[in-house]
């Protein structure tokens, strides 16, 4: 009998393990959605990857803050909604995700953005770090809180030397 009790502690740890990972591939899928909207610049996709009560921190001064739902589209429209497709191309890697509860979680990720200015012929390489809060809505994984520390910027001339 015990040889059973045993298996079923077994699977019940197995299950809750893959249960964490599963989520955590939930979350990471998420973002990269995040980013080809970013890329994009398909703001409807963008925005419905936010949960019902956000905050967007772009790390820029507060006038970059942006808290409920209402106030993060209109940061997202007067900033991203502004550029061009296939301007930006932002990359994240190095995630630290954390299943934090059954329906929350929090992570860091390296993100390195390539920005494309084609009419100053200038490309601007941006390094920073995502500090974020998930919380899992309706079944699906959406960034609850969103904070950019800015790590450097490097502009670089599209023009070769002569």
């Amino acid at each position: 009998m015990s040889n059973v009790k045993e298996l079923e502690r077994r699977v019940l740890v197995l299950e809750k393990e893959c249960r964490r990972l599963s989520d955590i591939e939930s979350i990471r899928q998420m973002r990269y959605k995040y980013w080809r909207a970013i890329r994009d610049v398909n703001l409807d996709a963008l925005l419905k990857l936010f949960s019902e009560h956000p905050c967007a921190d772009f790390g820029l001064g507060e006038q970059m803050v942006a808290v409920g739902k209402e106030a993060v589209e209109r940061l997202y429209r007067t900033t991203v909604g502004t550029w061009k497709p296939q301007g930006q191309y932002p990359r994240g890697f190095i995630p630290e995700i954390e299943i934090t509860g059954e329906n929350t979680a929090k992570g860091v990720w390296m993100v390195e953005a390539q920005v494309l200015d084609r009419e100053k012929k200038l490309v601007t390489n941006v390094g920073c770090l995502y500090d974020e809060e998930y919380v899992k809505e309706d079944g699906e994984w959406k960034i609850s809180r969103l904070k950019t520390s800015y790590t450097y910027n490097q502009y670089t001339s599209m023009v070769p030397p002569a």
